[in-house]
């Protein structure tokens, strides 16, 4: 309980959390609809896998410029690029424009992983938390940022469309854009109870 009261430690699992809320919503909605826009099984696999390849290439580049400019600067980048990503994806069209930004746009969302997991790290040692109980928390971030997601956004595009999920996901990523700025930094502080 103590670790959830630092906030490089809660920092970092809402970034792990956020993410997984992304995935959620992408996982259920975007295949469907590339599939109602002609995309086939073998392309809609495609464009994920071309995704989670550039990913692949740059988490590690991700990582050095967290070591160099700050744990924030990926995040802010990210959480930028992440954005209009989110605005998007339910908009454009065809299949093959739409697939174009899930491999370049869809890292914006995995590579929060990088610099969450270096803050929760930073603040388990800061802590003396034992790694295993830090990668706990992380572990326990995305799946509940995975498991709400994918249960709600499928209920809620079926009752208002596919464009509210992916708006309400904009909103969330553009308010932790807000907290991450230095003004939301301090008010983040002021609001947490004295230890």
């Amino acid at each position: 309980m103590r670790a959830l009261g630092d906030l490089g430690v809660s920092g970092g699992m809402w970034l792990t959390c956020l993410a997984g809320l992304a995935f959620g919503v992408i996982d259920v909605l975007t295949p469907l609809r590339l599939s109602a826009l002609g995309a086939s099984a073998a392309v809609i696999a495609g464009a994920f896998l071309g995704a989670a390849a550039l990913e692949a290439v740059l988490a590690p580049l991700v990582g050095r410029l967290a070591d160099k400019r700050g744990r924030l600067a990926p995040v802010k980048l990210s959480l930028l690029v992440a954005i209009a990503v989110s605005v998007l994806l339910p908009l454009l069209r065809p299949a093959g424009v739409l697939v174009a930004l899930i491999v370049v746009g869809l890292p914006a969302y995995g590579t929060l992983f990088v610099p969450a997991s270096a803050m929760i790290s930073d603040g388990s040692d800061r802590l003396k938390l034992h790694q295993g109980l830090g990668f706990g928390l992380s572990n326990l971030a995305w799946a509940g940022g995975q498991a709400v997601a994918a249960a709600s956004s499928g209920a809620i595009a079926q009752a208002t469309g596919d464009t509210v999920p992916y708006l309400v996901l904009a909103a969330a990523i553009g308010a932790t854009f807000l907290a991450s700025r230095p003004q939301g930094r301090r008010l983040l502080a002021r609001s947490r109870p004295d230890s």
